[in-house]
This record gives C-alpha cells, structure tokens and sequence, in this order.
C-alpha cells in the first residue's frame, strides 16, 4: 500500500493545539526531546532532532544529515518554524533562543528526561529559567486520531489481515515456526508494511502455552494449534492483531467455563487434542502402580532401617562435631525422621550453619570494602575535576556504609546527591577539609551507621579530600599554563590551541573564522616616559576593553609584550574590521592615569584576517600580522584588512 494514497494528517494544527496548554501547565515554552512526539508536531522522521515550542515561535534544531530532510518534511507538514542545524552548537542555539525569548518556566518531558540530562539542562540549556516537569501534554493530543490516523492504522490492520490470508496455506509444507514468521513478516512488507510493530510471536503445539513464546526451528505438525501475535506499522502507525489456526484436522476436548460478567458474548474456554487426553490418562494410572508398589517395599524396610538409624545418627553428630572443632564449618549432620535424635542434628546444622553464614558475611564485607576502595582510589586519580569527583565520593560512601542516599554540600551551598537521602533516618557527616581548605561536608543517610561505617566513612573522606587538594593545584596550574598573569587573558599557548580548533572546525562544518592582530601605539615611550607600572597599567586597561567587547564564544588573548590576538568564530573579514574598530574607538576615548596622576594617551594598531580566503592557521596569523604593520606604516591608530593570504614557511 503507498502512502500516497492516504488521506492526509493535520500536523500543521497540533502545535497551536499544544500552546493551548500552557496556561493550564503553567510554562512559557515547552523543550521537547522525544523523537515520536517531534514526528507528531512536525512531521520529521529522522533520528536527531530537538523542538523549542514558544508562545509565537518555533525553533527546530538537528545535524548536518537532516538538513535538506528537515526542510522539506517540516514544509510538507506546513509547520512554520526556524530550522537550524547544527551538530556541536545545539546548546548554545537553544540557550540564544530562549534567553531571546524570555521564557521565564521552561517545560520538560517527565518521562522523556534523565537526572543527568535535567540538570544539564538547568545549568546550561536554561540557566536564566525556571524548569517545570510536564507529563503527558503531547501524549493526551495524541491520544485522539484524526482521520488520517485512523486511516493509517485500518491500512496496517488489513495489511497484517491479507498476508495472514495469503500465508496461511503454506502450513501444509510443515514449516518451522521461525519458517513461518518470516514468510508472514516479508508478505506484510510486500503488501507495503514500512516495518514490524513488534518480534512477532508464533507458537505450535506446547509451544502455545507459553506467554510470548519466540519463533523457534520447531516444525508445524498437522493436527496442531498455531498461536500467532503480530502487526505492522504504516506511516508510523501500528497494528496488532492475535490469531489462532488449526492446523490440519484431529480430534479436540473442550472445557468450557461460564459467561464472563459483563461479556454476555465471550465464553472462556480450553480446546486440547483427544489423543494427549488419552495419553495422560494412561501414563497416571501407570504412576499410580508403580507408587503402590514402591510403598510396599518401603513398609519392608522400615524396621531394618530404624534399628540402625539411632547409631548412624549419634556416629554422625559426633563426626560433625569433630569438623568444626577442626574448623570445617560446612559439615553437616543428615537429618531423618521427626524424633529427638533427628531435632539434635537439625539443632546442631542450624548452629553450624549460622557460625558459616556469619563467616561468609564478614569475608565478603571486607572483600567488598577492598574492592570499594580499591575503585574509589582508581577513580580519584583518573580525573582532575572536582565536579566529576563529587558523585564518585558520594557513590563510593554510600556503597561502602550501605547508605540509602548521600549529599556533598560545598562550601558555595552547591549540592551533589545520589541515591535515596530522604529515605534515611540516621545522618553521618564527615568534614572534607585539608589543613585551612574546606571542600564542604559529606553527608549519609541511612536506617543505622555501626561504629566500623563511621570509620570507613572517614577513611574515604580522607582520600577524597587529598583528590580534592589535587583538583585544586592542577586547577591552579591548569590556569598559570594557559592564562597571562599580568591581564588575565588566553596567553599564546592557549590562543594558538584555540586557533587549531577552530580552524578545524571551520574545514570540518563550513563557515567563516577571523584572527585580530592589534599592537599598542608607542608603547616603549609610555614605559620609558611614565614607568613599567604605568605600562602595566595601560596593558590591563586595554585587557579589560578587549573583554568588555568581545562575545562569549570570542577569545582574547596576549600574543606576547604589548600585541594582543582576538580569535572571533564564525566572522568573516568584514565583521572583523568592525569589531576591531570599535574597540580602537573605544580605547581612544579611554583615560589611563600614570602613578603621578597624568594622562597618558593610548591608541592601537590593527590588522584583520579571516578564512576565507587564508586556508591555514600560520597563513591567517602572518596576513593578520602584516595588516597590523600595514597599519603602523600608515600613521598608527588605525584598523588594516588583509585582502590576500600570506604565504608563511
């Protein structure tokens, strides 16, 4: 069956369905990440994809694949919405767009949205909204068919209808059930089924009896009960429909059991073969005469077995007792009968097994506290970052006390949780803190904390907070490699990686990206006139403008002396020469005041390039480098565009 010919479906109307509820959800916006409900508001198939709904704008966001795809469907369905694609930036395009927006009470899909990925959202994708779990806004929509769906979901009925028809014959060649489904799954797809609702259950004879049995190289024998569940979608609409055939002709008992109440139409009732009656009848009967003629010999051997059964039991307690005192702690005494003797041993086997159990406890208490620790030491020194660090000392905690829930509560209020705290009704903090430095407290809770879990809870905090301690210096260190002590911007090791980047990722998506050179005007006169610290002065002024100016994404570092390097993504050569002239507009109009209380005048020099047309980084630096001296050639305090790239070996 083509799609085509079926009448089309009203998606164009769902999203305006959707606003309306809103108010009553209490949400300005709603995000929504579940592929089927995208499909049902826009029409789109693929894989990838994410949906902003606003108030009065749509922003629908997906990779590289979709681009082409996503215009077209979104069209068809006559969606109006703003389609951008992008495979890295999706964060940064949601977070524009609803910071432009001004969506004060963003909606999430409850049941669509992991822990991880809520507060990823909280933190990053909303920063400046309120988040709010909605369940079931697009669910109850779709609940109700148009009738389009209603059409979509006859035609995959009558498809899985019309290839049973056209199957069910073969059963006469003694298929396999796996045979079967397969014939039954391809006949669905020929008749235009785009894919199965579900692994389709078929099941003959005994196989029947089993809740969702799979197919299996069991052959279909006549005189069989074919049990068979299957379906097939249609547009993204499914069927399913159960069928039982009979397979051949046999004879068959039925039991039938009353009308069910309220189903004056439906008789429950069970159908078997007349010759498994028979045969179960027959293999009872002979269970029967064998278990009578066991009982015989039975009451023959009671009174020799019971004469001896008191010495064997007293030989064997004796021997058990000997084990133990050996520590064999798994002896056992065999227990008979119901008198004393028999009380004595499963007294005695309960002792032991108790001494066995409490061993065991204890051996996997401390192998499973080395292995707690053991991890918890290997995870703290495969990462330098304390924000990854702090699940994994909260996980390691409440694993080794047996804690219902933890928290990590840091020195700035933040909160790390896992597990259940509010199920607790005992609480055991433990200060992180090194010397003078406090990381927080680490809290557990849980039903009760013997004295043994306090001491590993301290033991393991002990470790965290040294990892902690560790974070903290690379941080430090982290930020003196990359970061230029005097003004605080990139220094040229972090402005040539960021340069790499970029540029790789400009050869790898397509765009533009746009390098500024700017170089303080008679910089060694300022140092030579008014000092080094006025020269210091002047260098973090013209720090403070080049982050004042720039945008987030933007980096602004120093190259080296009194050059400055800006690294604008996404700009091309004329974007370029703007913002570079804004800022030597802006630092013109500064005031910069040496020790005396002077006014020293600062102007800057300034080259532009960009990709297009340079192709690499050293040729974009070298174009940008020498539009910069271009310019002080040119009298200084002015802004040069490299219009050709720069061969640099």
């Amino acid at each position: 069956m083509n799609t085509v010919e079926l009448p089309g479906l009203d998606v164009a109307g769902r999203i305006d369905r959707l606003r309306e509820l809103f108010p009553e959800a209490g949400i300005d916006a709603l995000f929504v990440t579940r592929l089927v409900n995208i499909r049902y508001l826009t029409g789109f198939t693929g894989s990838a994809a994410l949906l902003l709904v606003g108030p009065d704008e749509v922003l629908f966001v997906t990779d590289g694949r979709y681009k082409d795809q996503s215009a077209d469907q979104l069209a068809a369905a006559g969606v109006p919405a703003r389609i951008e694609i992008s495979g890295t930036e999706q964060k940064r395009i949601v977070h524009d767009a609803a910071r432009a927006e001004g969506y004060g009470r963003v909606g999430l899909e409850a049941h669509g949205v992991t822990w991880s990925q809520q507060r990823g959202f909280a933190t990053e994708w909303f920063p400046a909204a309120e988040l709010v779990a909605t369940e079931g806004l697009i669910e109850g929509l779709r609940r109700v068919k148009d009738g389009g769906e209603v059409a979509r979901i006859r035609a995959a009925c009558g498809i899985a209808d019309t290839a049973l028809a056209n199957v069910v014959g073969r059963l006469a060649d003694r298929p396999t059930e796996l045979e079967f489904g397969l014939d039954l799954e391809f006949e669905m797809r020929r008749l235009g089924a785009s894919a199965m609702s579900f692994e389709p259950i078929v099941a003959a004879g005994p196989n029947g009896a089993k809740p969702h049995a799979r197919p299996s190289d069991r052959r279909i024998e006549p005189g069989e009960l074919l049990v068979l569940d299957f379906g097939c979608i249609v547009d993204g609409y499914c069927s399913d429909m159960t069928r039982t055939v009979s397979v051949g002709g046999t004879s068959y008992r039925a039991l039938v059991a009353g009308t069910l109440e309220g189903r004056p139409t439906a008789t429950p009732g069970v159908i078997s073969p007349q010759g498994l009656i028979d045969a179960a009848n027959r293999k009872a009967r002979n269970q029967l005469l064998i278990s009578l003629v066991a009982a015989l010999l039975f009451v023959g051997c009671v009174a020799y077995v019971e004469g001896r059964s008191i010495v064997r039991t007293i030989r064997r307690l004796v021997d058990a007792a000997a084990a133990i005192a050996r520590g064999d702690l798994k002896e056992r005494v065999p227990v008979q009968g119901r008198d004393e003797f028999a009380l004595l041993g499963r007294t005695f086997n309960q002792m032991a097994f108790q001494l066995q159990t409490r061993l065991e406890e204890l051996e996997a208490e401390r192998g499973r506290l080395r292995d707690v620790t053991s991890r918890f030491s290997e995870a703290l020194g495969a990462t330098h970052d304390a924000e990854q660090l702090m699940p994994l000392i909260v996980e390691a905690a409440m694993e080794a006390t047996s804690a219902a829930g933890g928290v990590v509560v840091g020195t700035n209020g933040s909160l790390v949780k896992a597990g259940f705290p509010e199920k607790g009704t005992e609480c055991l903090e433990v200060p992180l803190q090194a010397g003078s430095i406090s990381f927080g407290s680490l809290l557990l809770f849980g039903a009760e904390f013997s004295a043994e879990d306090r001491m590993t809870a301290v033991s393991l905090a002990s470790h965290a907070v040294v990892a902690l301690d560790n974070a903290r210096l690379h941080r430090i260190v982290e930020r003196q490699a990359l970061v230029d002590g005097l003004t605080g911007l990139a220094n040229r090791r972090q402005c040539e990686e960021t340069l790499e980047d970029e540029l790789a990722r400009v050869e790898r998506f397509g765009g533009s990206l746009a390098v500024v050179v700017a170089d303080l005007d008679w910089f060694k006169d300022v140092n030579d006139r008014h000092g080094h610290p006025a020269g210091d002065a002047v260098l973090r002024e013209f720090a403070v403008l080049l982050e004042e100016t720039v945008r987030d994404v933007d980096l602004a570092g120093r190259w080296g002396g009194e050059e400055f390097v800006l690294v604008l993504p996404g700009t091309d050569l004329a974007g370029g020469a703007q913002l570079a002239e804004r800022i030597r507009v802006a630092l013109a109009g500064r005031t910069v005041l040496a020790v005396d209380g002077s006014r020293i005048p600062v102007t800057a020099s300034f080259g532009v390039a960009a990709i297009p047309p340079a192709k690499t980084a050293s040729e974009l630096f070298a174009a940008a480098d020498a539009a910069m001296y271009q310019a002080k050639r040119a009298g200084k305090n002015r802004v040069e565009a490299a219009r050709e790239p720069v061969s640099h070996s």
